[in-house]
């Protein structure tokens, strides 16, 4: 078995960290307004990557022809404009080197089976994007995790999710899309939409924005008949009441976290803490549970954990500090 993700990423940092001169570089992971380009790179190195050769590579010195590339760029740049872009280039260099040997994101479960699945996450502080083999475009949102059968462009199109995605299907009649969660399944042609089912929220909810989906049972839920979604509607089942809930709603609000933008409607606290804690990678407790009991209003763009939060207390009678690489938050 490879290295997991964890390692090479950790492997490579302290390749960085090892060089002052590459402080640059190093202050550039975790940067989530990078994710986009970071994922191009990382992704389109994987198409070429042949998995049984990237044991043993050699990261020191990968990383090393990277870097110095870089700089030459950067000597020959002159603009801001220039700057900002070497920049962005220094961070993608350095997640190409985890593309190129991280076979471990794509690792198959079950390796002696005939239905081995192929795993694909998204960890807390992160977005991840991913084509399928039948060319479905990803969005895996922070904290989520994807699945499917290694054979899923030549047989059964079928994912399964835990967090939320959204997706871009290729359109095939003869091959139905399903989307599998704990609860019910979405099933489409080709169409645009939104499915958020995390383990821990109290709803799972599924947002279309073009074509059509039916919603139909699902291994904690069975459904008489399979309910027909259109576009800007977005269908939710409570866990605790287990009911289903169908509305017409902005269905744009609902997917701009793959655009790096959370947009928060009377967002209640308890909920908005759960989101951050996905999006930064953070642990946030709540000392006052009435806390919870508020709601927020407000927009996440390139905003730092700490301007939201300072932004979050300015509106709120809320006050946090850091305590033991915990945010605790209590009442002013």
């Amino acid at each position: 078995m490879k290295e997991n993700y964890n390692n090479i990423f950790g492997r490579i940092k302290q390749n960085i960290s090892s060089n002052e001169d590459h402080e640059k570089a190093s202050s550039l992971f975790g940067k989530p307004e990078l994710e986009y380009e970071i994922s191009d790179a990382l992704f389109g190195q994987l198409e070429k990557m042949d998995e049984e050769n990237t044991d043993g590579i050699d990261l020191n010195s990968l990383y090393k022809r990277l870097w110095l590339k870089i700089i030459t760029r950067e000597k020959e740049s002159k603009s801001k404009k220039h700057r900002i872009y070497l920049i962005r280039a220094a961070s993608i260099a350095a997640l190409i080197a985890i593309g190129l040997i991280v076979g471990a994101i794509f690792t198959p479960l079950n390796q002696n089976s005939d239905l081995a699945f192929v795993t694909i996450v998204a960890p807390k502080g992160s977005i991840s994007q991913v084509y399928l083999p039948d060319s479905t475009l990803i969005y895996l949102n922070a904290g989520s995790e994807i699945k499917y059968r290694m054979d899923h462009g030549d047989g059964n199109r079928e994912v399964f999710l835990s967090g939320e995605a959204w997706f871009n299907v290729t359109k095939n009649q003869n091959k139905p899309f399903v989307v599998s969660t704990a609860y019910y399944n979405v099933k489409v042609l080709g169409t645009e939409f939104n499915v958020k089912a995390y383990e821990n929220d109290k709803d799972v909810t599924t947002t279309l924005e073009v074509g059509s989906i039916e919603i139909i049972s699902g291994e904690e839920l069975s459904i008489q008949q399979p309910i027909l979604i259109k576009p800007g509607e977005q269908i939710s089942y409570n866990k605790l009441d287990r009911k289903i809930d169908i509305k017409e709603v902005n269905s744009s609000l609902y997917s701009s976290w793959k655009d790096n933008k959370l947009i928060f409607i009377n967002k209640n606290f308890s909920e908005l803490t759960d989101i951050l804690e996905r999006k930064y990678g953070v642990e946030i407790q709540v000392k006052d549970t009435s806390i919870n009991k508020y709601h927020y209003d407000g927009t996440i763009k390139d905003e730092s954990i700490f301007e939201m939060l300072n932004r979050i207390q300015s509106t709120l009678p809320i006050k946090y500090r850091i305590e033991e690489q915990k945010i605790i938050i209590e009442k002013k």
